[in-house]
Formats: structure tokens, C-alpha cells, sequence
């Protein structure tokens, strides 16, 4: 206390600071209680949530697409600071990440209208009204792994630091973005008693359409990628994981991670009692596997 005193009187302005820093320290905390019993009524159905946020000089705003949003601002931070670790140069990698971005949206959005194919087929305009929902990671993977593998060939860089640092983008991205399908009421799961959501009647299956309460598989995502993107940055600061295993460790533990909750989805079974997205998941798992052993035994 004493040291702190003394501190203080060499420095006034730091006691200034450290009520802001306090103050904001409550502020934060305030906000998570408040968000967390909201969260809590809203699971238990006694708020009923709307998609959209507003009507703003005739654009319709959707909670979809803030989340959108904001989980881009945080993988873009993150990329720019992960990224200046191999280039200096803030608007090469700005470049980069902009392409990444574009190549890896249009798969997200291919692959999720392809594995929704009989919905869209009669709903062609919809397709593009990304606003409302419908991505596929597996699909934005895809795309920005086709764009980042070309750019390494072209600018002869490394494969496995971009696919690192794009890991970790993808991960926070995907921790936050998961929450705009709570206001779209989809990415859910079979009916359930224990940890569940209120999903409304116009948004139940058919065939569940008596029942109220469903799994929240966009939460379960949600926690899974920020613990991973938590546990995989940890390795990667430590030097505990060597570089390009990031990426191919997010590949086995999400696929895996896929193919469980893909149990609790009431997606159409397409053989050997699993659903399109596990049949993926498997395959993803298995390539990753290979490729750690050969990257390990092999290099």
C-alpha cells in the first residue's frame, strides 16, 4: 500500500488511470451479468427475439449480419497482429486478408446452399441473402485454403504461417459470429430437456413442430471454437506447437467436434446412419491425421 502511495505521488495521473481502468473493469462485468440472465430468458422462451435490428433509411438491419460484422473486426485484428510477424507490412497484409475474405465467403455460401440444395432450387433469389443466415465453415475453409495456397505458390511464402495465422482468425471469427444464429433461430438441434433454446413454431422442423425446446448447437460451437482458439494460441505463444499444426490441429479437433454434435442434428441421414456434414467431418478428420504423421514422422 505504501508503494502504492508513493506511486501515486510521483504520478498523479496513474491513480486517474486506475479509476478508469476499475471503473471499466464493473462496467464489463455489469454487461456480462445483464447479457448472461437475457441469454437465460431468452433460452427459456420468456423473450421472444426478433432478427431484425432495425429499419435505417429503408435498410433492414439483422442481428445476423451485426455479428457478421463484428466477428470480421476481431478476425481481422487478429490477422493483422499475427500477421506482422512474417510482413511488415500492414497493407500487404491487409491485401491478403481481403482475398482470403472473398474466396472464402463465396465457398462458405456455395457449400451451404449445395448441401441446401432442395430448398434453394425453388428459391433462387434467396441465395444471395446472406444477411438472413447460411454459411458453411467447411466450405469457407475451402475457399480461402484454394486462395492462400495459390498465393504462396505465386509470392513463394510459406503455406503453413498463412494457414496458422488464418487459423486463428477463422476460430474467434467463428466463436462470435455463431451467435447470430441465436436471433435466426437455426443451427439447432433435436429436441431436448436439458441444455436447451425456445425456438418458436415457425422456425421448428416439421416433424418436431410440437416440440419447444431444441439443442443449441450454435452455442455449443461457439464455446468449442474460443477454448480451442484459447488452448491453440497458448501452444503457438509457449512454442509448443510447431508452425503449420496449428491449422491441421484446428482441422482435427473441429472435424471431430462436427462429427459428434452432428448426433444431435436432425440433418437427413445419408449412409451408415450419418448425416452429410459427419460423412465430411470424417474425411477431414482422417486427411488430418495423415498429414500430421506425415509432417512429424516423415519431414
Amino acid at each position: 500500500m505504501k508503494k502504492y502511495v508513493k506511486k501515486i505521488k510521483e504520478k498523479p495521473e496513474q491513480l486517474l488511470f486506475d479509476i478508469l481502468n476499475t471503473a471499466l473493469l464493473f462496467l464489463i462485468f455489469g454487461i456480462l451479468v445483464t447479457f448472461t440472465q437475457w441469454i437465460v430468458q431468452v433460452f427459456s422462451g420468456n423473450i421472444l427475439i426478433n432478427p431484425l435490428v432495425s429499419n435505417l433509411f429503408g435498410w433492414q438491419i439483422y442481428w445476423y449480419g451485426m455479428f457478421f460484422s463484428l466477428a470480421f473486426f476481431f478476425g481481422f485484428f487478429v490477422v493483422i497482429k499475427e500477421g506482422k510477424k512474417i510482413d511488415k507490412n500492414v497493407d500487404h497484409i491487409i491485401s491478403i486478408l481481403f482475398w482470403t475474405i472473398i474466396f472464402g465467403f463465396i465457398g462458405a455460401r456455395f457449400v451451404f446452399v449445395a448441401l441446401n440444395w432442395n430448398f434453394y432450387q425453388n428459391n433462387l433469389s434467396l441465395i444471395f441473402n446472406i444477411w438472413q443466415g447460411g454459411l458453411s465453415l467447411y466450405g469457407g475453409i475451402a475457399g480461402g485454403f484454394m486462395f492462400l495456397a495459390i498465393y504462396s505458390e505465386i509470392k513463394k511464402i510459406r503455406l503453413s504461417q498463412l494457414l496458422d495465422i488464418f487459423t486463428f482468425a477463422v476460430l474467434i471469427g467463428q466463436a462470435i459470429g455463431r451467435w447470430g444464429n441465436l436471433f435466426n433461430q437455426e443451427y439447432l438441434g433435436i429436441p431436448s430437456d436439458k441444455i436447451k433454446i425456445y425456438i418458436s413454431p415457425s422456425n421448428r422442423p416439421w416433424e418436431y413442430r410440437n416440440q419447444d425446446f431444441f439443442h443449441p448447437l450454435f452455442l455449443y460451437e461457439s464455446v468449442f471454437c474460443f477454448l480451442l482458439f484459447v488452448v491453440l494460441l497458448f501452444l503457438r505463444k509457449t512454442n509448443r506447437i510447431k508452425e503449420g499444426f496449428v491449422f491441421l490441429y484446428f482441422l482435427l479437433l473441429y472435424s471431430a467436434f462436427r462429427f459428434l454434435i452432428g448426433f444431435l442434428s436432425f440433418e437427413k441421414i445419408i449412409s451408415g446412419g450419418f448425416n452429410l456434414v459427419q460423412i465430411f467431418s470424417i474425411i477431414i478428420f482422417a486427411i488430418s491425421i495423415l498429414m500430421i504423421i506425415y509432417k512429424k514422422i516423415v519431414k
